[in-house]
């Protein structure tokens, strides 16, 4: 019993871990790609303007 709950256990923490990737991949990694010029733009405004 104990054994088949430690596999039970395993299984879920790789597919969390694939969820997790998935997640990062389809949903967060785009908008940070798509931002980053902007946020580039705005660092070198600001960097400018220190000096």
């Amino acid at each position: 019993m104990n054994a088949g709950a430690k596999l039970a256990s395993k299984k879920l923490g790789v597919l969390k871990q694939y969820f997790s990737l998935q997640l990062y991949k389809a949903q967060i990694r785009p908008r940070m790609e798509y931002c980053s010029p902007l946020w580039l733009k705005s660092l070198a405004l600001r960097r400018d303007e220190y000096h």
